[in-house]
C-alpha cells in the first residue's frame, strides 16, 4: 500500500505513524490549500532513490479545491514512496481519497494531566507578563513546549464553563500548538503566545 489514512490522535497516532515510517526517511508537509499541493508536487516530482514517508497532518483540514489537487498524486505513485494522512474526522476527507488509502484507526487516549502540571500551569495564567516570560524562557525543547501549551489547553479547558474569557487564551493555546507541532521556532512560538495573552 503506498498510502495511509490515519483517524485519531495523541500517542496512538504517533506510535503509528512512526511504524509505518521506520524504513527510510519521514516528511512531515503542512497540507491545507492548493498551493501546498504545488509545494509538494515540486518534492515528489523528481525519483526519489530511497524509501520516503510524506505526513500530512491533520489533513481533514484541507480545503477540497487542495484535496482535490492532491488527488492525482495518490493515483500516480511513485514506487519508493509512501503517503500517510492523518485526520479526526474522515467525514471531511473526500470519498476519492479515502478509496485509494488504506484506513486506520487509532484509539485516542483520555487525557489527564498531573497535578504538579496543573500547578505550575495555574502560577504561569496567573502571573504577571513578565513572570510568563520567565517561566516560558526555560523550555526550549519542542516536546517540553508541546507539553507546557497541551497541559495549558486542558487546565483552561477544565475551567471554561466558569470564566467564558478563558475561550481566546484556548485559541491562542490551539494556535500555538499548530505552529510547535509544525517544526515552528519553540522559543518564538512560546514568546508570542505570552504576548498574545
Amino acid at each position: 500500500m503506498h498510502a495511509y489514512l490515519i483517524i485519531g490522535s495523541g500517542i496512538g497516532l504517533k506510535t503509528k505513524i512512526e511504524e509505518k515510517t521506520k524504513q527510510g526517511k519521514t516528511v512531515e508537509f503542512l497540507f491545507t490549500k492548493i498551493s501546498d499541493v504545488r509545494e509538494l508536487s515540486k518534492f515528489t516530482k523528481f525519483k526519489l532513490t530511497e524509501k520516503t514517508a510524506i505526513v500530512l497532518k491533520d489533513f481533514d483540514s484541507a480545503s477540497e479545491e487542495a484535496q482535490n489537487a492532491f488527488l492525482k498524486a495518490l493515483e500516480e505513485p511513485q514506487e519508493n514512496l509512501t503517503y500517510i494522512l492523518t485526520v479526526n474526522n474522515i467525514d471531511h476527507v473526500l470519498a476519492t481519497i479515502v478509496s485509494r488509502c488504506e484506513v486506520i484507526e487509532v484509539q485516542s487516549e483520555k487525557l489527564e494531566i498531573k497535578s504538579e502540571d496543573k500547578d505550575q500551569i495555574s502560577k504561569f495564567i496567573n502571573a504577571e507578563v513578565g513572570e510568563k516570560l520567565k517561566i516560558t524562557s526555560t523550555i526550549n525543547k519542542r516536546d517540553e513546549g508541546t507539553h507546557f501549551i497541551k497541559n495549558l489547553i486542558l487546565v483552561t479547558h477544565e475551567t471554561f464553563l466558569e470564566k467564558p474569557e478563558m475561550a481566546n487564551i484556548m485559541e491562542n493555546a490551539n494556535k500555538t500548538l499548530r505552529n510547535l507541532e509544525a517544526n515552528g521556532n519553540v522559543q518564538l512560538q512560546l514568546t508570542n503566545f505570552v504576548i498574545n495573552f
